[in-house]
């Protein structure tokens, strides 16, 4: 999964991009693969002991500051991202002057939203203006096929809604699908502050609940110094600054479940891992998730959530009491089950 994080110059995105990539310590200077904290998963390598934990894991990119110049090309790349987290300046800072000359946090997430939401209609213009001009029969006729949904979404467009907020068939989201329209990807609001206390601003929080866009507040500056702590030192840091975790991990979880993914776990003294599938995803994909192999020979998944498991913390003592469940292939896997596959091939 690919996150791309936008925003105008001088807002601090590279910031907290450099927050969540030094977390990891791992990619290229405009890319990383961070960690989505879970403190289940942590619990379970405290019980387990295993010589490996491994986190769900997503891919983020750091887009250059948006312009007038650039801001194409990068609507461009942002078709190839699963979710777009757009990254808004509350802070004040005399020596980074504002873009705009002032810091207005609502004015700048609806600037650059209306540009999202020209660049989806434009394209969805230029479609239906070519397919009006289509000579080729087949081509013509796909068109025709296309055009109730194409029209449907350029007006609800033209209205300023995006397309995340409608319902769409599965025919539709089919035809759809070959656009990479821009607002139907997930879309997440990141509100950089001077400091954690201070307040969201009001306007912004309201323009993102008439939307449904996920509102995260982020003090940019502190979250990449505690990310370039020692994991003790973090600790320490965060409990004497009265913060309960750092908040680029409330801020990859909500990436993740802006996806609707979800978590499942394998244990062992080996390792404890999180794998992420869909909401929806049957316990044969899970088995993919992990091994060709294993799905190819599915017997069955012996299955306890973690809710559960961590009555008894002991999986011998949780299947004396009957609470190990012996689930199918087409058992609907839930966030947070344990599973352990059993296979022949």
């Amino acid at each position: 999964m690919q996150v791309g994080l936008i925003g105008l110059p001088q807002v601090g995105k590279t910031t907290i991009f450099e927050a969540m990539a030094s977390a990891q310590g791992k990619g290229a200077s405009h890319m990383a693969v961070t960690k989505v904290y879970d403190p289940r998963v942590e619990r379970l390598s405290e019980i387990f002991n295993p010589r490996k934990t491994t986190y769900a894991q997503i891919t983020i990119v750091d887009h250059p500051g948006l312009t007038s110049q650039n801001q194409s090309q990068i609507f461009n790349k942002l078709q190839d991202m699963d979710v777009i987290v757009h990254i808004v300046r509350q802070f004040s800072a005399p020596h980074v002057p504002h873009v705009e000359g002032s810091i207005s946090p609502l004015r700048d997430a609806k600037q650059v939203f209306s540009e999202i939401i020209l660049a989806d209609w434009q394209l969805l213009e230029t479609r239906i203006t070519r397919g009006r001009e289509e000579k080729n029969p087949k081509k013509r006729a796909i068109w025709e096929r296309e055009l109730p949904v194409l029209n449907r979404c350029k007006e609800a467009l033209e209205a300023e809604q995006p397309l995340f907020d409608l319902t769409f068939d599965e025919d539709e989201e089919a035809i759809l699908r070959n656009y990479a329209l821009l607002t139907m990807k997930s879309f997440i609001v990141v509100l950089n502050v001077e400091d954690v206390n201070d307040p969201a601003d009001d306007e912004l929080v309201t323009w993102c609940q008439d939307l449904n866009i996920p509102l995260i507040k982020v003090c940019g500056q502190l979250e990449k110094e505690i990310a370039e702590l020692e994991p003790e030192e973090q600790a320490d840091f965060l409990a004497d600054a009265g913060i309960e975790q750092p908040s680029v991990h409330l801020l990859a979880q909500t990436i993740y479940d802006s996806m609707k993914l979800i978590s499942f776990f394998t244990v062992g003294d080996d390792e404890v891992k999180a794998w992420t599938v869909r909401q929806g995803d049957t316990a044969l994909t899970a088995a993919g998730k992990i091994h060709s192999d294993i799905a190819r020979g599915f017997i069955r998944a012996e299955v306890v959530n973690y809710d559960t498991f961590i009555t008894k913390e002991n999986m011998a003592e949780l299947r004396k009491a009957g609470l190990i469940r012996l689930e199918g292939k087409e058992y609907l896997v839930q966030d947070g089950d344990i599973i352990h596959f059993r296979f022949n091939v």
